[in-house]
């Protein structure tokens, strides 16, 4: 198997997976810049706001690479090029779709 088949496995999953994890803030670690602090999971703000977005990449980067080798070990070879390729498309438009879905009302108030 060669690992530039995996990258549009990885792509589509962090797509899907990055969404999940920012809808329900599931943080690998958040940045209080204020205090200059790092804290792990998504904690409450310290002496100003607080920064959960590099906490969502690397939670997100991390699940991805568990799909991607579970999807390119796991799963056979000829179930993956009976596979739609549009998938590595529709993945990440739809995530981008359900992104603006969610992100809509700070925009609208």
């Amino acid at each position: 198997m060669k690992i530039e088949r995996l990258f549009p496995v990885f792509s589509a999953a962090f797509a899907v997976i990055y969404v999940v994890v920012l809808d329900y803030n599931w943080a690998l670690v958040t940045y209080n810049p204020k205090p200059g602090t790092w804290d792990l999971g998504a904690t409450a703000p310290k002496d100003g706001p607080a920064m959960y977005w590099y906490g969502v990449v690397a939670t997100s980067f991390l699940a991805a690479l568990v799909v991607t080798a579970i999807i390119g070990l796991v799963i056979p070879e000829n179930v993956k090029a009976r596979a739609w390729s549009g998938l590595t498309w529709l993945l990440p438009v739809g995530s981008i779709a359900f992104l603006v879905w969610l992100l809509l009302p700070y925009y609208t108030k």
